[in-house]
């Protein structure tokens, strides 16, 4: 199911029965519940990931009273005042000590003999068979209700874009959307870095701290460091379809003042900073007047990018330029 199939069929599914997601590393599971969530208890899932528990860790440490052993409440037990989901992470690669524990959760709702409260959902997510995971016999299989997760390319489009993921990014996806996942020879392959959803989210997050640091994004630097979060081969073919220009930006239109910076990402601003400053001096005030608008609207890491890098003379213009002389001392107080 898609990620809005899925969503439809666990509004529908009673609250007693388990939901169990499975899907490839990365695809967007924990993201799926999340959402859900959010969209049915305002609140966010409450997470286990049993592969680094114990069991006192899910039923609470015994102790004695009236001559019987009980169990403190568990730290993540929810409170039944108000509705909470459960989410269960990596539920196939679980610990022996603690299967008997989560089977417990999963079938009679219970930990400690304690009953998980009357509006409390389960949830529990899991890679399969392809990867390094324990079987999950029929006896617990037929407990839950088995979802086989794949969101289409578009509905993580959608979601990349709320999320503000890398512009340039989404774009090259949009372009070739078999990027987007684990090629299928890979699925399940250990010890190597592997492009999913997951990691070009990563690589967002790795190029919005390096490009306000003045990352160069020429081919190189991108395959070298993309790489180490979705591998060689995705890094070079996001680096390769960059450099040939996938929506990239264009210097003359910088300085005609076509550019829109509404549509212009941080990391195509960055890749063109360093040759509109080195040619900055070589064209009219005008053009000048256009180049700075454009920088100063994308971003003020962008307009950072093309500061460090014009020359001495560049700086009478910058300083008669209301907005990046505004920026240049808001970076110059920074720095104090």
């Amino acid at each position: 199911m898609n990620r809005a199939e899925t969503l439809g069929f666990a509004k529908h599914l009673p609250i007693e029965k388990t939901l169990f997601l499975r899907g490839n590393a990365g695809i967007g599971k924990t993201s799926f519940v999340r959402e859900f969530a959010k969209q049915t208890t305002r609140a966010d899932p409450i997470s286990l990931y049993p592969a680094e528990m114990e069991p006192t860790d899910a039923v609470g440490l015994p102790f004695i009273k009236d001559g019987r052993t009980h169990f403190a409440e568990p730290w993540w037990w929810p409170d039944e005042s108000r509705p909470r989901v459960l989410f269960i992470e990596e539920i196939d690669r679980c610990l022996d000590q603690m299967f008997p524990v989560i089977m417990q959760l999963i079938e009679n709702r219970t930990a400690g003999g304690r009953k998980l409260p009357h509006n409390c959902r389960v949830i529990a997510a899991g890679n399969g068979e392809k990867f390094q995971t324990r079987d999950l016999d029929q006896g617990l299989m037929r407990r839950l209700a088995v979802v086989d997760y794949k969101p289409t390319v578009e509905e993580w489009l959608v979601w990349a874009e709320r999320e503000k993921i890398e512009p340039t990014l989404v774009s090259y996806i949009r372009a070739t959307p078999d990027a987007l996942d684990t090629p299928g020879q890979l699925v399940g392959k250990p010890n190597i870095s592997i492009p999913c959803r997951a990691t070009w989210a990563d690589c967002s997050d790795w190029l919005r701290q390096a490009l306000i640091s003045g990352f160069s994004p020429d081919r190189d630097n991108l395959v070298q460091n993309l790489a180490p979060f979705v591998g060689t081969p995705a890094a070079t073919g996001f680096a390769e379809w960059f450099a040939k220009g996938g929506r990239q930006l264009k210097i003359a239109d910088v300085f005609a003042g076509t550019a829109d910076p509404k549509q212009v990402s941080m990391l195509e601003a960055t890749h063109v900073a360093g040759s509109v400053a080195g040619i900055f001096m070589s064209v009219g005030k005008e053009s000048r007047v256009r180049a700075l608008d454009f920088f100063t609207q994308v971003s003020q890491e962008a307009f950072a990018s093309l500061f460090s890098q014009l020359p001495k003379t560049a700086m009478e213009d910058v300083r008669s330029h209301k907005k990046a002389d505004e920026l240049v001392r808001e970076m110059m107080r920074l720095v104090k």
